[in-house]
C-alpha cells in the first residue's frame, strides 16, 4: 500500500510538471486573475501579458535589470516623477540607484513615530493612511516589467484615483496578484493644485508577507511593495480682505470730513458682476474689510457699493485670486471729494450793492485771509483753540472778486490743495475768511466768515 501511494504522489509531481511545461510551450506561464482596466493597458494582446496569481513560479520571470527599466510607462513617469523622487529623497533615498527602495522606505517608515489616521491639512508633506485593493497584477515579458492597478480607496483614502498604472517598488521581489491581502497604505502629498483641487500623491502599499530585504538565487524573498502615482479632489476654500487708503491721504489724515469706515464691496463669480457669491467687505476704521465667509479657490472680481463719508464711489472691477487655506489681500485706493472752487470771495460796494466801485473808490487790491481747518465748525474754530491746517493770503481783481488759484495768491501763503487731476480744490472741512486790507476808498471789514466745505460744495461768502 505504501508503494502504491508513493507512485500515486510521483505520477501527480510528473503530471503537474508537464503541465507546467505545457504552459511555457504555449508561452504562457500563468493563468491571470483579473484583467486591467483598459486604458492602463494599451496595445498589448492577451498573449504579450502575463497576469499574476497566488500560484505563479516567479522562478520563471525574467524582469529587466533595474537600470534599464522605462519609468515612462508608468503613472507620471513613476519614480521620474519629481514629487516622486522629493519625497523619496527627502527620506535619504536614491530610488534611482536603490532598486530595493521599498524595502529601505519600509525600514525608514517602521522607524519613525506615525499616528495611523487622517491628516487634517492636506498641505504639502502631510502622510495620509488608508486602504486600497490590488484589482490587477502583470507582467508585460516583452518590456520585462510588472505593472499593478488599485481600487477600492477607503478608510481615509475615499475619492482617491490612480495616475497610470503603479509598479514595483523592490525590483526582484514577487509581485502580489489581484485581490493579494494588503497592510497597508501610505500616501505622502507632493503637490497641490488649489485652483482645481487636485491633491497629488505617492502612494506606498505595503502587502501581506512583504519582503524584508532578504534573499535568494532569484532574488528577494517576499512579496514587492506596491508605488503609484494618485491624486484626490477636496473642496479648498479661501477667504479674502481689503485694505483701503485715501488716494490723498495728506488731505484726509486726522481730518473728520473723511472716513474709510462703512466702505462696502460686493464680490462676483463673473467681471460683468452679474453671477454673485453672496458674500461681501465692509471696511473698519482702519479701511479693512474681511469677507464675510469662504470661497473655492479661483479668480473672482469686486466692485464697491458704498463709499465710505467723503470719498467718491470707486467704479472699478477688481479681480483677485482666492487660494485654498489662505487669505487673499486686495489693496485699493478711494479717491477724496474736493471741492473745486471758482469764485472764492467777492466783495461788493455798500453803497451800490454791486462789484462796482462809487465814486472814485476801487474795490481791487482787498486782500483776504482765507484759513482751512479739517473738520466740521459752526464758528471760528481759532476761537474753540484749533490750528488752521493751512493759511492763504488773496488779493481781489478790479472787479472785487479772487479765485481759489495760484495768480490771486499773495506771499506768505502756504501752497494750494490740489485733486488727483492737478487742479486747486478745497478739501472737505471749514474755511474761515476774514479781510485783513481793505482797498483804496473803503474800510476794512473785520468780520470773520465761517463757511463749511462738504461734499455738495458750497458757495463762497460775499463779503461787503
Amino acid at each position: 500500500m505504501k508503494k502504491k501511494k508513493r507512485v500515486q504522489e510521483v505520477l501527480i509531481v510528473l503530471i503537474a510538471f508537464v503541465m507546467l511545461v505545457l504552459f511555457v510551450a504555449a508561452g504562457r506561464i500563468m493563468v491571470y486573475a483579473k484583467e486591467p482596466n483598459e486604458d492602463t493597458v494599451k496595445n498589448k494582446s492577451t498573449e504579450d501579458i502575463y497576469y499574476f496569481t497566488e500560484d505563479t513560479d516567479y522562478s520563471k520571470i525574467e524582469r529587466c535589470e533595474y537600470s534599464e527599466i522605462d519609468w515612462t510607462k508608468y503613472g507620471n513617469n513613476g519614480i521620474k516623477d519629481e514629487g516622486t523622487k522629493e519625497y523619496l529623497e527627502s527620506m535619504g533615498i536614491d530610488a534611482e540607484k536603490d532598486e530595493t527602495y521599498g524595502v529601505t522606505l519600509a525600514n525608514k517608515l517602521a522607524s519613525m513615530p506615525m499616528t495611523m489616521g487622517i491628516a487634517e491639512d492636506w498641505a504639502v508633506g502631510t502622510v495620509h493612511w488608508g486602504m486600497c485593493d490590488i484589482t490587477s497584477s502583470w507582467f508585460v515579458p516583452s518590456e520585462g516589467q510588472s505593472y499593478f492597478t488599485l481600487g477600492n480607496f477607503r478608510d481615509g483614502l475615499e475619492g482617491v484615483e490612480m495616475i497610470g498604472a503603479g509598479w514595483c517598488a523592490d525590483h526582484t521581489a514577487a509581485e502580489p496578484a489581484a485581490g493579494h491581502q494588503v497592510i497597508s497604505v501610505m500616501c505622502t502629498v507632493t503637490s497641490v493644485d488649489p485652483s482645481t483641487g487636485w491633491i497629488y500623491m505617492n502612494l506606498y502599499l505595503t502587502p501581506y508577507d512583504a519582503t524584508t530585504g532578504q534573499s535568494n538565487q532569484w532574488g528577494l524573498i517576499g512579496y514587492q511593495h506596491i508605488s503609484a502615482n494618485v491624486r484626490v479632489r477636496k473642496p479648498f476654500n479661501g477667504t479674502a480682505k481689503i485694505i483701503k487708503k485715501s488716494s490723498k491721504s495728506e488731505v484726509t489724515l486726522n481730518n473728520s470730513g473723511y472716513s474709510l469706515e462703512g466702505a462696502h464691496y460686493g464680490i462676483w463669480k463673473n467681471r460683468e458682476c452679474t453671477d454673485g457669491t453672496g458674500l461681501s467687505f465692509t471696511t473698519n476704521a482702519e479701511g479693512v474689510g474681511k469677507l464675510n465667509g469662504t470661497l473655492p479657490a479661483g479668480t473672482y472680481y469686486i466692485k464697491e457699493l458704498t463709499a465710505p463719508t467723503g470719498y467718491a464711489l470707486d467704479p472699478t472691477i477688481y479681480t483677485i485670486n482666492i487660494q485654498a487655506n489662505e487669505t487673499a489681500t486686495l489693496n485699493v485706493s478711494d479717491t477724496p471729494i474736493m471741492n473745486p472752487l471758482g469764485i472764492l470771495l467777492g466783495k461788493v460796494d455798500a453803497a451800490t450793492n454791486q462789484n462796482k466801485p462809487a465814486g472814485s473808490g476801487t474795490l481791487e487790491g482787498a486782500l483776504f485771509t482765507v484759513k482751512y481747518y479739517d473738520g466740521y465748525y459752526d464758528s471760528d474754530p481759532a476761537a474753540q483753540g484749533k490750528n488752521a491746517k493751512k493759511t492763504w493770503i488773496f488779493r481781489t481783481n478790479s472787479e472785487g472778486v479772487c479765485y481759489y488759484d495760484n495768480s490771486y495768491l499773495q506771499g506768505g501763503s502756504d501752497e494750494l490743495y490740489l485733486n488727483l487731476d492737478g487742479k486747486a480744490a478745497l478739501p472737505l472741512g471749514t474755511v474761515t475768511i476774514q479781510e485783513t486790507k481793505s482797498p483804496s476808498g473803503y474800510q476794512k471789514n473785520d468780520t470773520i466768515y465761517t463757511v463749511k466745505i462738504t461734499e455738495d460744495g458750497k458757495d463762497g461768502a460775499d463779503l461787503q
